[in-house]
């Protein structure tokens, strides 16, 4: 899994996961069209298959370059979507469908701000609705089990992994920013929440609006399913 935020931040993840969720994604939302909003669309990995696949597809992104991608039919509007003033409804009616993907949620760090962002995607969304995750807590906390995030630096000393001492948070240095003197988190690092099952399922109920997260059967997404 692919998390850093540089040169790969348009294409976060690897190909067979990347098919894989495309597989997942085009099954879930099937069979009839549906009105669909891709918060983090960067250079549209999923927004384009699911309007070849008939869907109504809005595309939003902060990253104009990455957004300039997206042809039509998809619609796109360039924006940070965390921002509380963001325009986040489909232009056709509420939303069948959020998706947050490519890793995009783990920037949600801010346990507060990911909260206020339930809410405003519910005020949009169709009764019916569902928010769509990358199930990157089951392949997260299997690294984090198996030993990989304690390594610190990389073999190949391209890249420096740093904890917060108080929070499954961490930023991720790459190349000329790795400094083996410095373990703090600066505020010009990058924060990553590190999210667990058990913390989006407190989230969604804290909503209010949101149900309880459910793993995909072929363990490729996270469903959260609005509350009638």
């Amino acid at each position: 899994m692919n998390i850093v935020q540089g040169a790969q931040a348009w294409f976060p993840l690897t190909p067979d996961e990347d098919e894989a969720q495309q597989r997942a994604l085009l099954r879930l939302l099937a069979p009839s069209p549906k009105r669909i909003v891709d918060l983090g669309a960067g250079s549209g990995r999923i927004a384009e298959p699911l309007a070849q696949a008939g869907h109504a597809v809005l595309a939003i992104d902060h990253d104009e370059a990455a957004l300039a991608h997206c042809k039509p039919p998809i619609r796109t509007r360039l924006l940070d979507f965390n921002d509380l003033g963001a325009d986040l409804a489909h232009p056709d009616g509420p939303a069948h469908a959020y998706m947050i993907l490519g890793n995009t949620f783990l920037l949600l760090h801010d346990l507060i701000e990911a909260l206020r962002l339930l809410q405003r995607l519910a005020e949009h969304a169709a009764p019916d609705a569902m928010l769509i995750l990358d199930n990157f807590c089951a392949s997260l906390w299997r690294e984090v089990a198996d030993g990989f995030w304690q390594e610190g630096i990389s073999e190949d000393t391209r890249m420096q992994m740093i904890w917060d001492t108080a929070d499954p948070v961490i930023a991720i240095r790459e190349d000329d920013a790795v400094d083996e003197d410095d373990w703090s988190i600066r505020p010009t690092d990058t924060r990553l929440r590190l999210w667990s099952l058990g913390e989006l399922r407190l989230l969604a109920h804290a909503s209010g609006q949101w149900g309880a997260p459910e793993v995909h059967e072929d363990d490729a997404l996270i469903i959260f399913r609005r509350r009638v």
